[in-house]
């Protein structure tokens, strides 16, 4: 019998080894569970404010693109040309000049507009007719000296 009872003893102490060896895991893993939760909660959090800040840029966005349709609409007045003349790249490519700075490539695209040319594509017109363009901007700085 007492090797009956030893035998049950070491089963019983190494049963309650496993049983706390297996507790140890559970709480790891539960502390891990934690941790990957107030993950989820910080990333959550910075998911509202990546969307809050893309309206924010958006908004941005929308106002500069009205200012940028209002420069454009102003300085098209002031040649007496309308922006319903121009499509799309073509108001791209003005709004370009534009906030370059650049008046007379912006003159010379509403010149070569009301001459009938089309500017809009891939390659810069100025680029491609550049001995007009020159001569254009020689022009233009004799007429504002």
């Amino acid at each position: 019998m007492s090797r009956f009872k030893n035998r049950q003893k070491e089963m019983n102490h190494r049963i309650s080894a496993l049983e706390q060896k297996r507790d140890q895991y559970y709480d790891q893993s539960a502390l891990l569970e934690n941790d990957i939760d107030e993950m989820n909660r910080l990333l959550i959090e910075k998911r509202e404010k990546i969307v809050d800040w893309n309206k924010k840029a958006e908004n941005v966005d929308s106002y500069v693109g009205f200012l940028e349709k209002q420069l454009l609409v102003e300085s098209l007045e002031q040649l007496n040309y309308s922006l319903e003349n121009f499509d799309g790249s073509e108001q791209d490519r003005l709004l370009f000049a534009l906030r370059n700075e650049n008046d007379q490539q912006f003159k010379w695209y509403v010149q070569k507009k009301q001459q009938g040319f089309f500017f809009g594509g891939r390659e810069l017109l100025y680029k491609i007719m550049k001995e007009d363009y020159e001569e254009f901007c020689k022009e233009l700085e004799e007429t504002e000296e």
